[in-house]
């Protein structure tokens, strides 16, 4: 296993490529062992390593979802409060709007996505994947609607061009 962490780490740190990317993915497909160690390494919040591990999670768990274990991310969650660049932030909420969430960890996305969405100062895709992700929660619980639409509705006018489109459209798959 230390020569797969090895191995993973070399990739991680060569092209930053869209095609080495899927590369990676790739990999991950035929050896699923390896996802661990992305995730063991994303956890580790190491700058550009962790933030290349983030990228490649994602774009696995868009094509193989059943990789998102409900302990990888209950592992997520717990780091996120600790994230401090937008790439790391940006994947786990891409990946947390992408994904069938377990019933025990709902209530801390939602506490995540309203504190990461009410934020000015996270990026408009974090704050987009969040709206997405709320929206997706609020068919499940659907007494949530209301403060969403507040939320988004408070800060429509503070949105860029971009995410007010994406509020838009939210505001109406939510009434």
């Amino acid at each position: 296993m230390r020569n797969d962490r090895e191995e993973v780490t070399r990739l991680l740190m060569g092209n930053n490529s869209g095609s080495y990317t899927g590369m990676q993915v790739d990999l991950i497909a035929q050896k699923p062992e390896l996802f661990g160690i992305y995730v063991e390494i994303f956890f580790s919040l190491d700058g550009t390593l962790s933030r290349r591990a983030a990228w490649v999670i994602t774009h696995a768990v868009t094509l193989m979802p059943e990789l998102m274990t409900e302990e990888c991310l209950a592992g997520m969650l717990q780091v996120a409060g600790k994230m401090k660049h937008d790439g790391e932030k940006r994947n786990l909420a891409k990946v947390l709007s992408q994904v069938v969430l377990p019933d025990k960890l709902k209530g801390e996305v939602l506490d995540l996505c309203f504190n990461w969405l009410n934020d000015a100062g996270e990026s408009i895709a974090v704050r987009a994947y969040c709206m997405e992700t709320l929206a997706n929660l609020s068919m499940e619980f659907p007494e949530i609607k209301p403060e969403i639409i507040a939320v988004i509705e408070n800060h429509m006018d503070r949105f860029s061009p971009g995410l007010k489109n994406k509020g838009v459209k939210t505001l109406r798959r939510l009434r």
